[in-house]
C-alpha cells in the first residue's frame, strides 16, 4: 500500500537548513515558472517532509474480492434429468441357478379301442346287436371322444331292381343309451350292396371313473332286403384331459 507524501516549504527559523533543501527541490521547477508563479511559490510555508496522517482508503485485495464473490448461497433447485445414454454391451451370462422343485405329474390321456373283421348277422326284425365295445378309465377329468365306423353288407332279392333300408346305431355307456343315430338308404340297384356307417360322439368323464362303451346296430325297416351283416368295424375312445384338472 502506497502512502502519499506532501512536501511543504517555508521561510522561517529553519532558514539555513530548510533553505538548502528548498533551493535544491525548486531548481528545476523554478526555472520554468513565470514571475507571478515564482512569487507565489516563494510565499508558500515550508515544513520538513512529513507523512500524511490521513489514512488513505484501502481497497480489498483480489483474493478478498474473489472470496466475497464466491460466498455460497442457498442451493438452487435440481435441474431436469438429461436423456438416457445409449445401451451398453450385454454382460456375460451368469452361472445357472439350482434346479427348481419337481412339479406334479402331468395329465395322462386315456385311450381304448376295439377293431374286428368278424361278420355278425343283424336280424331284420329290429333286434339290436352289440357290434363293438371297449372300456376306458380316466385318470383325471377328461373329455372322451368316441369314433366308430361300421361296414354293413346288404343282400337283396335277386329279382329286385331297388331296395330300401333303415338302420339305427346306438351308443351306450355302462348299459345306458347316450346317443342314437339313424341311417336310411333308398337305392335303385340290384345285387349285393356295401354301406359304410361313420359315428362320432363326445362324452365327459370324471377322474378315476371307468366307462364301458358299447355300440349296437339294428334294422328298423327294410324292403326287398334278404340279409344284413356287420363286417369290418372299429371303435376308438380317446380321453383328453380337461385343462386345469389334476
Amino acid at each position: 500500500m502506497m502512502t502519499s507524501v506532501r512536501i511543504e516549504y517555508c521561510r522561517g527559523d529553519n532558514m539555513s537548513s530548510g533553505r538548502d533543501q528548498y533551493m535544491i527541490l525548486k531548481q528545476k521547477p523554478y526555472k520554468y515558472m513565470s514571475r507571478h508563479m515564482k512569487r507565489r511559490y516563494e510565499q508558500l510555508p515550508c515544513e520538513l517532509e512529513r507523512p500524511e496522517t490521513e489514512t488513505e482508503k484501502q481497497f480489498p485485495s483480489s483474493d478478498e474480492n474473489r472470496s466475497a464473490l464466491c460466498v455460497p448461497g442457498l442451493r438452487g433447485p435440481e435441474g431436469k434429468r438429461g436423456p438416457a445414454g445409449s445401451r451398453g454391451p450385454q454382460g456375460e451370462a451368469g452361472p445357472p441357478g439350482p434346479p427348481g422343485p419337481e412339479g406334479p405329474p402331468g395329465a395322462v390321456p386315456a385311450v381304448a379301442f376295439h377293431n374286428t373283421a368278424d361278420q355278425m348277422m343283424i336280424p331284420l326284425e329290429g333286434t339290436p346287436i352289440n357290434v363293438l365295445s371297449t372300456v376306458i378309465a380316466a385318470p383325471t377329468d377328461q373329455l372322451v371322444k368316441t369314433d366308430a365306423v361300421i361296414q354293413v353288407n346288404v343282400e337283396l332279392d335277386p329279382l329286385a331292381s331297388h331296395f330300401s333300408l333303415v338302420l339305427a346305431v346306438d351308443l351306450q355307456r355302462n348299459g345306458v343309451s347316450i346317443q342314437t343315430q339313424r341311417q336310411e338308404r333308398n337305392l335303385f340297384s340290384s345285387g349285393g350292396q356295401i354301406i359304410g356307417i361313420p359315428f362320432t360322439y363326445i362324452d365327459e368323464m370324471k377322474a378315476d371313473e371307468t366307462a364301458a362303451y358299447q355300440l349296437y346296430l339294428s334294422v328298423l325297416s327294410s324292403n326287398l332286403v334278404t340279409q344284413v351283416a356287420a363286417a369290418n368295424r372299429s371303435l376308438i375312445a380317446t380321453g383328453f384331459p380337461i385343462q386345469g384338472s389334476d
